[in-house]
């Protein structure tokens, strides 16, 4: 009898233990009440949610809402304290000192310190980190070198003055390197935790530490998200939801069904035309966004600058833009509408000039004819990379259908986000779908991808010529000659055909009118910090 006791007794002990480590493991997680948090839907499962890696716009959201830069942006543009509260810098436009305040605090409780922010940086820049991001912090001096291996981490000038003071010594001058440490390169990070756990950091709510409005709850791979509001904010007393379930859905249709069941109150820019066609009421934003295929300058196949033109002219924009949707427009052009030249009283697309090869309609005559000296068939199938995302695949099938009529036989890759992610990383297609966005407030957002370094340089496309033009674009302050090098810049990428515009759109969405308040930021960010409950008014 006494064993049996023994062996009970072990039984009890080992399930308490169980127990007792499964509350450790999950003491962050909390029960979700779906009556007072809004469900919103911007994309599918992410392959990653660590600000170093993250690339896509609906991650970008995510990320948003979790962290907090130097500063941040509001609705209109407007550059608003972040965790700094002050800033200054030099006369030409070099050096930046940020205060940071005393209150900023991570989301376990911990002060956010000037050291967060330089671990944070040069992880973004360590080459083994092999950031997509990296070059957006290039206007650091030395942290180009440091990236691309020609330099030293000792070499790049971010000073840590004490626990609340940062300086910034820059490359060249740039007046806008106030906006762009509120982008997602710029979030801070910690370092102990990150060594903690390694690259797993970013799955559990008691390793992934934020310091923005609000906390990770939990992540539950390809079903939801969940953060709830952060109580170390700073400024919490401000923040209204008490938390936000971001649905991952990649199937548009399910998305379509669940919305009109009333188990989702917002989607983002998902759903197809033919979709949205059956929603009563649909809302725009002023954020645009623009579609185009790169076309991968390492293989063979596209060594042929005729076929690369034969495509451009084969592809009937209007049509596209149809399928596509009401918000949709066909694109001549990478650089959207929205850039205003003050000292000419123009849009900077007013001066474009890319007309040739381009064109809203197709002209397959035209592209046979660049194709009669151009052997296809010992190129074979060409391979088209997508995600599964539904409006991605219907773009996919446009462009297949519209590109037999000139002989190409294209073969559409479409795979899940993650592994999308890292075949476009890695080059693995022919084709690539792609979209862009300003990614912060100021034309040359739309010509990084294009250096030579840069890792989402999709097409692989390399010109000197670009380069020292952007380089000098970044340095110059008068707006009329900036402009005139910009489309110099702009000019050179069109003309090589390696990037082919198909149309842009400002961003719509779908809401049950549960909440209000939110916003896109100017980068494309749906911010939820000032958003609250319709019965909260």
């Amino acid at each position: 009898m006494k064993n049996k006791f023994l062996v009970f007794g072990s039984i009890i002990l080992f399930i308490l233990l169980i127990v007792g480590c499964c509350y450790l493991i999950n003491k962050n997680k909390q029960m979700v009440d779906v009556n007072i948090t809004p469900r919103i839907v911007l994309g599918s499962e992410p392959a990653s949610i660590d600000p170093a890696k993250s690339l896509t716009i609906d991650i970008r959201s995510y990320l948003s809402n979790l962290f907090e830069g130097l500063v941040n942006i509001d609705e209109k543009g407007t550059v608003k304290e972040g965790v700094a509260y002050e800033w200054s810098s030099n006369a030409n436009n070099t050096e930046y000192v940020f205060k940071l305040r005393e209150n900023a605090m991570w989301s376990d409780g911990v002060r956010v310190t000037a050291n967060d922010f330089k671990y944070a940086w040069l992880r973004v820049l360590n080459p083994e980190t092999a950031s997509g991001w990296a070059s957006y912090l290039y206007y650091i001096k030395g942290a180009e070198k440091y990236n691309n291996g020609t330099g030293s981490v000792k070499d790049v000038e971010i000073e840590v003055v004490n626990d609340r003071t940062l300086k910034v010594t820059l490359e060249n001058p740039c007046s806008f390197f106030i906006s762009m440490t509120a982008l997602q390169p710029y979030y801070p990070v910690r370092s102990d935790i990150i060594e903690k756990y390694g690259d797993s950091w970013t799955e559990n709510s008691y390793s992934f530490i934020s310091n923005g409005a609000f906390r990770l709850n939990d992540w539950k791979h390809d079903l939801e998200i969940s953060v709830l509001k952060n109580d170390f904010y700073w400024n919490k007393k401000n923040i209204k939801l008490p938390g936000i379930i971001f649905k991952l859905f990649s199937d548009s249709s399910a998305i379509l069904n669940s919305f009109e069941a009333g188990e989702i109150d917002y989607v983002g820019n998902i759903l197809t035309a033919e979709e949205m066609k059956q929603v009563s009421e649909i809302k725009t934003s002023s954020f645009i966004l623009t579609k185009f295929i790169s076309l991968n300058l390492n293989k063979n196949i596209f060594t042929e600058i005729n076929l690369r033109k034969a495509i451009s002219i084969a592809l009937d924009r209007e049509e596209i833009s149809k399928v596509i949707g009401s918000q949709a427009s066909p694109l001549l052009s990478f650089i959207p509408y929205g850039f205003y030249n003050i000292s000419e009283n123009k849009d900077y697309t007013e001066d474009s000039n890319h007309t040739e090869y381009l064109d809203k309609k197709s002209n397959i005559e035209e592209a046979k004819l660049l194709l009669k000296d151009v052997d296809l068939k010992k190129y074979g199938k060409i391979q088209y990379l997508t995600n599964t995302s539904s409006s991605n695949v219907i773009l996919a099938e446009i462009i297949k259908n519209q590109l037999s009529k000139i002989g190409l036989n294209i073969e559409i890759v479409a795979v899940e986000k993650k592994i999308f992610n890292t075949y476009r990383k890695e080059k693995k297609y022919d084709i690539v779908a792609a979209s862009w966005a300003a990614e912060y407030p100021d034309i040359t957002s739309y010509l990084y991808g294009f250096k030579s370094s840069d890792l989402n340089n999709y097409s692989g496309f390399k010109n000197n010529e670009f380069d020292i033009i952007f380089s000098n674009i970044m340095s110059e302050n008068d707006l009329a000659v900036r402009f005139k090098m910009v489309h110099d810049a702009e000019n050179l990428v069109m003309n090589s055909f390696a990037v082919i515009p198909l149309y842009d759109e400002n961003t719509y969405y779908i809401t049950s009118g549960k909440i209000e308040g939110y916003y896109y930021d100017v980068t494309g960010c749906l911010n939820f910090t000032k958003a609250r409950l319709i019965k909260d008014r």
